[in-house]
């Protein structure tokens, strides 16, 4: 319930609701940080997938 719902509807709440309440300054920060965040949870990701397919055994045989 909390990683389908509650973390993705706070991100898609507050980055808008950021980027609209500093339109004074440049958006170029909050968007290298986007890309930062959005690297390392990629890579997170892959890694784990990977880790988990060596672990693999099949159910059936």
């Amino acid at each position: 319930m909390i990683f389908t719902y509650f973390i993705p509807v706070i991100i898609v709440a507050n980055v808008p609701a950021r980027t609209l309440a500093r339109a004074m300054e440049s958006p170029w920060a909050g968007l290298l940080q986007l890309a930062i965040g959005t690297v390392f949870v990629v890579a997170l990701t892959r890694g784990f997938w990977r880790f988990a397919l060596r672990r693999y055994s099949s159910a059936s045989s």
